[in-house]
């Protein structure tokens, strides 16, 4: 846990550090992991409407047997 917060520290100072002295190159890095974010995002939108044809496709309704049902019903009336 504390190396946890110790490289959280010295990555938020080494990326003050880039920000402050090397701004084109800060801009850089916030434009990648922006594409990679947007790369990321796309993919797991697409995967989701994937997963959503297929079990429109394939999946049918379940339909409870009556058989199955008739005791239930018997349980709830005789409370």
């Amino acid at each position: 846990m504390i190396r946890f917060l110790f490289n959280f520290v010295i990555f938020g100072v080494l990326f003050y550090a880039i920000y402050l002295l090397f701004p084109d190159a800060f801009k850089t890095l916030v434009s990648w992991a922006d594409s990679l974010y947007g790369i990321i995002r796309d993919l797991g939108l697409w995967v989701y409407s994937r997963l959503q044809d297929f079990r429109k496709e394939h999946v049918a309704p379940l339909e409870a047997p009556k058989a199955l049902l008739l005791p239930l019903f018997y349980l709830i009336k005789t409370r």
